[in-house]
């Protein structure tokens, strides 16, 4: 997944939403993004973050949508920093638009469908054995898995 980002706390975030389960690989700037978005021949999904004094992210949206057409093209936008968007979200040079701040269920969301790996994590927690009521105030201990997200 590319990554390109106008603050670094937005970077931040994002690792910390999806960055165990994906490679993210970010640029802060618009030519190491266009290198990365020809470079690289698959790319799943591409985020790009929008402030109020720059377009740079559509910009990079339009070259994602001309070399890597099957990716899914996501943009964080602030409400105060709209303007080109809804032409963007118009012509399909977007293809999800997310409010800052990042609502992590909402950007697992958008991305579950082109990111698999982005989807909650299942795992097995292992029980304690049922003899181990001392350890559990003489309460029942269930041995059915658990969900963890």
């Amino acid at each position: 997944m590319l990554v390109y980002y106008e603050r670094p706390q937005t970077l931040a975030n994002l690792k910390l939403i999806v960055g165990k389960s994906v490679e993210l690989i970010a640029a802060g700037d618009l030519p190491t993004l266009e290198a990365a978005i020809r470079l690289y021949q698959h790319v799943d999904a591409i985020i790009a973050e929008k402030s109020t004094t720059r377009n740079t992210a559509i910009t990079t949206l339009r070259l994602a949508e001309q070399n890597q057409s099957g990716a899914k093209r996501v943009l964080l936008v602030e409400h105060d920093a709209m303007a080109g968007v809804y032409d963007a979200v118009h012509d399909r040079t977007v293809t999800a638009l997310l409010f800052m701040p990042i609502n992590p269920e909402q950007l697992r969301e958008t991305l579950r469908s082109t990111v698999p790996e982005a989807a909650p994590i299942e795992t097995t927690v292992r029980r304690m054995p049922e003899n181990a009521q001392h350890m559990t105030g003489d309460r029942r201990i269930s041995n059915t898995p658990a969900r963890v997200l």
